[in-house]
């Protein structure tokens, strides 16, 4: 089950308030293609269309690619990722015939989960040695 849903912004330059998407829960077979939009931080920089401002809007999100047994999450602080953790063992247990083959990796930081979700989402696919090469290093700044 996806948590994706509309919220108002407003901009802090110009003040203008419009739409803006989140992202809370997906999965990318429920929803082809959204790891692209994480992946492109579209999911997480809103561009106001009066003056054009960026501002990254770091909110928890958690993305599924059950197929590849993978999950990534970003936590906004170290101990929501501890509860994150938590709550995926006992999710984990519960539910194993889903996600009792997948890997959880979680994220503090916006631009490391950012950047581990488009590597997955664009790179996966192509080349194994090189996304093992990713994986290493994800597993390196990870929290």
């Amino acid at each position: 089950m996806q948590n994706i849903f509309k919220t108002t912004v407003t901009c802090p330059k110009c003040g203008a308030q419009s739409e803006f998407m989140i992202y809370n829960f997906v999965n990318e077979k429920e929803q082809p293609g959204v790891g692209a939009i994480i992946g492109d931080f579209e999911a997480h920089l809103h561009i106001c269309p009066k003056c054009d401002t960026q501002v990254a809007y770091p909110y928890p999100t958690i993305y599924e690619d059950l197929e590849n047994n993978v999950v990534f999450a970003y936590a906004t602080d170290k101990e929501k990722a501890k509860q994150m953790r938590e709550k995926f063992k006992t999710v984990k247990a519960q539910q194993s015939d889903i996600y009792g083959n997948c890997k959880l990796r979680v994220f503090t930081n916006l631009e490391n989960f950012v950047d581990a979700v488009g590597m997955h989402a664009f790179e996966y696919h192509f080349d194994e040695e090189r996304y093992r090469e990713f994986e290493e290093h994800m597993q390196a700044v990870e929290e």
